[in-house]
């Protein structure tokens, strides 16, 4: 199992809200850290797709995962 690091992370109120709507959702059988990371997940395969989505983008500073070797 990869190892997880701690994170912390501030949010806006109505977005918190909104993720403790979640949590409430599942009956509280997921954590906070659960949504966050499950969320910026999704978010990054969208970004694999869809890069040019961010504001500022350059394709040729990117060494992310957007950028994998075709071997």
């Amino acid at each position: 199992m990869p190892r997880s690091e701690s994170f912390s992370l501030r949010l806006p109120q109505p977005l918190y809200d909104r993720l403790f709507d979640v949590i409430a959702a599942t009956g509280n059988e997921v954590t906070r850290s659960g949504v966050i990371v499950k969320a910026l997940e999704t978010y990054l395969a969208i970004l694999e797709c869809n890069p040019g989505m961010l504001e500022g983008y350059d394709s040729g500073r990117d060494r992310s995962a957007t950028q994998k070797d075709e071997t």
